[in-house]
């Protein structure tokens, strides 16, 4: 878990719940549920729930002798917040984590639907990863990721030499996403634009 995100909310745990919720912002989960998912004593959970739910952050709804909660989308901070805590310790938090201890990612970014805001809950997850990279690595830690987030984790790696390749042809798919919405996990924007 990103340790910025846990001083800005104060608890671990507290981000921890954040972080799910606002990657799955259409669905709903139980205390115990929450727990299991994160790893995490319920009354702790459940605390942490209960004041995120004060706060206005969650809402919750009885389901039987069930609360449920989720993230509020009615929230008057709600994008700016899920904004924050998806690049901290949310889907791109984490993916930038997982991909920052593998060696020789020169750029790697999130495109598609995703990275417009327009997924739901089972999108998958699509990366363009520029460099040269141990593939087995890769494939590991993507794949944990994967189970760890709930979602299928598709990427697309060039080297650096196909990349420029590919970009000089003006190749349609590497057009397509250099020119639409992207959130960079590693190297900067303006960097894709040199030769």
């Amino acid at each position: 878990m990103n340790k910025t995100i846990e001083k800005i909310f104060g608890s671990r745990i507290r981000a921890k719940i954040l972080g799910w919720l606002f990657t799955h912002p259409d669905e709903s989960f139980f205390v115990r549920q929450m727990a299991v998912i994160l790893k995490e004593d319920p009354t702790n959970v459940g605390r942490e729930m209960a004041r995120l739910g004060e706060m206005g952050i969650l809402r919750s709804k009885r389901n039987g002798n069930l609360k449920h909660f989720q993230a509020n989308q009615e929230c008057p901070f709600f994008e700016e917040l899920k904004g924050l805590v998806l690049k901290t310790s949310g889907v791109a938090g984490r993916i930038r984590a997982s991909l920052g201890r593998l060696a020789g990612i020169e750029f790697a970014l999130i495109y598609g639907s995703y990275a417009k805001g327009e997924e739901k809950p089972d999108s998958d997850i699509d990366l363009l990863i520029i460099g040269d990279v141990d593939l087995n690595r890769l494939d590991a830690s993507l794949g944990k990721l994967e189970k760890i987030l709930g979602r299928e984790i598709n990427y697309v790696l060039y080297s650096r030499e196909e990349f420029k390749a590919k970009k000089k042809s003006k190749d349609g798919f590497l057009m397509d996403v250099l020119s639409g919405k992207k959130i960079m996990l590693a190297g900067v924007e303006n960097g894709l634009e040199a030769p």
